[in-house]
This record gives structure tokens, sequence and C-alpha cells, in this order.
């Protein structure tokens, strides 16, 4: 249940508190944009692609944006959450971004941190507030959270890895090889099992089809790429996708704008 609520186009701040699990809610998606999670109490166990992390009050989790993710299970309720969701491009330092996402995505927070007050200061916010101060106040609580995030050691929180051995396979090639591959007979023919084998392995490990998978990857691996700057008929070569038309098409399903529509995001390296 949704507890509270603010945020503007490039941000998304909520507090919500489950006492089990909504499988409608919390099915395995996918979306162009970051999430920070906050946990205020519970245990439960949240899946990101291949790795499942056990997580407790106190605990973050941050989840770079195109990454396949969902809460496994509520192991302990009641489950409350923080949640930050944000587009990265919102951010004017982009390293910084880059830095925490090539860190180990699991936090257990000692008890100086300043991550639940920063987070406190958000969710203390009034509705009267000038819209220019809150972009503000985002930007700047998210920074500050990243920096202390960065500052953290946590390389001993180690993922459980969820997938068998041929399933990780199956996933490292499609991740290495995603705008190449535009059917699984490809996939197929590299492992030597047969279509359905393929289809029945992956969707039963990782909770969503193969074909699906790499779908939506793709179309966010080429929003990404006309934000950086890139014109959509280069994208849509660069991608793999069969012609303009095929691509203008489901671009335009998926995210009901235009390809030539999107304006390239400023960002600072």
């Amino acid at each position: 249940m949704e507890l509270f609520r603010v945020g503007n186009e490039n941000v998304i701040f909520t507090v919500c508190e489950y006492q089990k699990l909504d499988y409608d809610n919390h099915r395995k998606h996918i979306h162009p944009f970051c999430e920070l999670l906050y946990v205020k109490d519970g245990v439960l166990d949240y899946v990101i692609e291949d790795g499942e992390y056990r997580l407790k009050a106190g605990d973050v989790l941050i989840i770079d944006s195109a990454k396949y993710h969902y809460l496994k299970s509520i192991v302990a309720p009641p489950y409350k959450r923080i949640c930050f969701q944000f587009m990265g491009s919102f951010l004017e330092d982009q390293s910084l971004l880059t830095k925490v996402f090539n860190k180990n995505p699991h936090y257990s927070l000692p008890k100086e941190s300043p991550i639940p007050t920063l987070l406190n200061i958000i969710e203390a916010e009034s509705e009267n507030d000038d819209k220019t101060l809150k972009s503000a106040k985002y930007k700047s609580v998210l920074t500050l959270i990243l920096l202390s995030l960065l500052n953290l050691d946590n390389e001993e929180l180690v993922a459980k890895q969820t997938l068998s051995k041929t399933c990780d396979k199956i996933l490292s090639y499609v991740n290495e090889h995603l705008t190449t591959i535009n059917g699984i007979e490809q996939i197929a023919e590299k492992f030597f099992f047969s279509k359905s084998y393929i289809s029945h392995v992956f969707k039963e490990e990782m909770k969503v089809g193969i074909m699906h998978y790499i779908r939506d990857k793709k179309i966010l691996l080429a929003d990404s790429m006309l934000k950086a700057g890139k014109r959509p008929i280069d994208v849509a070569k660069e991608c793999g996708y069969e012609n303009y038309i095929s691509f203008y098409r489901l671009y335009t399903a998926h995210f009901k704008r235009s390809p030539s529509s999107v304006k390239p995001s400023k960002q600072k390296q």
C-alpha cells in the first residue's frame, strides 16, 4: 500500500508498506529509470537479473536502468520501504552515478549513515514548496546519498546466484550480442539446444520470455543512445533493427513518443 508520494518528471519518491506479496504489483519488470530502495522494516528477497539479495531493515538496494528485477518474497512482514525512482540524466555528475553502479548494488548501512535522515527530508516535504526548490532538493539529496554509498565498503554482501550454468551462459550471450540477435534460432545454434528448450529454461529461471527480454533490453538501449544525441536512423542500424520503419513502430509503441522527439540529455561526464 502506498503511504506517500511526491516527485516531478525526473524523480518519483514513494513510501510503501506491504503485509504480503502482491504479485501483480511486484512481477519482474524493466524500465529506463534507476531505482534506490531503502528498507525501513521487514526482511525480503529481491532479485536483479541473475542475483538474489536478502534485504533487512536498514539496507539499501540500488538498481540501474534496463535491469530486470522483482521482489521475490517477503520473508518477515511488514515490508516498509522508501523508493527513489530517477532518470540518470537528472543528476549533473554522471561519473558519480557510474561509479556507484560499478559497485555491488546491496548496502547494509552503518548506524551513523546520513541516508535515513536525508530521506526524511523528502518525506517531510510540503505540497506548497516551490517546484524549482523541490527539484533542487531532490537532486541534492540524491547526490548526497550516492556519495555516501560510494564511500561504503559493501563487497562482503555477495548476491546469491539464482541461475543454472546453462541459463547463466545463455543470459551472458544474450547481453553480449544483444544488437545482433534477431531470433531464438541464433541462440539455439550457439548452444546446440532446441528452441523450445532454450525458451523453457530462460522463462523458468528468469521469469520472463527470452525474446521479450531481448526486445525490452534492445529498445531501452536504443532510447539511451537517442538521449546521448545519436540520430534515430543510426540508432536503428546500430541496435540491429531490420529497417527504420520497424524500429519506429516498436519505439513509438513502447514509449508513446517518436524517436525524433527525444532531446539529447545534457550530461557532465
